[in-house]
């Protein structure tokens, strides 16, 4: 679960700001709203590049089929 793989203070940056949003519920919420209108998302891992004990860079490929949620 999302709970037991994030810290209470986890922040989320997502263009086009990098604004962050912070706390698991965040987390949470854009995981929902991604998941209703790209209802066949998948997320590939392509590299990570580990650069400390505490901090890595992850480049991945995103796909989905956008469905408009006035439909």
């Amino acid at each position: 679960s999302i709970d037991s793989i994030t810290s209470e203070n986890f922040q989320l940056r997502i263009n086009p700001t990098f604004e962050a949003m912070t706390g698991r519920d965040k987390l949470k919420e854009s995981i929902t709203i991604t998941r209703s209108v790209f209802p066949d998302f998948t997320v590939r891992e392509k590299e990570m590049i580990i650069l400390s004990d505490t901090a890595l860079v992850v480049s991945w490929v995103i796909s989905g089929t956008y469905k408009n949620p006035q439909d």
